[in-house]
């Protein structure tokens, strides 16, 4: 059923959802990332990143088209000296 469906308690349900999958964000500006993510274009996943003083993203914790479970948070690397 479609969601904030009530049903009688004991009923079955087939959840469907996409699997979390890790984009590739290098190269991409961090306000770019941070899209991907608040958008909900990627479901279920975050980021963080250290202060920085470009906002170019150089390099992520997790490799790209990694599968993982929603609420995975995804480290970027971006320049921290000028």
């Amino acid at each position: 059923p479609p969601g904030g469906t009530e049903l009688d308690a004991g009923v079955a349900v087939e959840l469907a959802f996409e699997p979390c999958v890790v984009p590739d964000f290098v190269g991409q500006r961090l306000a770019d990332a941070i899209s991907l993510v608040e958008d909900e274009i990627v479901v279920g996943l975050r980021i963080s990143w250290p202060q920085h003083c470009d906002d170019l993203v150089l390099g992520q914790s997790i490799v790209p088209g990694t599968v993982v479970e929603p609420g995975a948070t995804v480290e970027l690397d971006l320049p921290t000296s000028c």
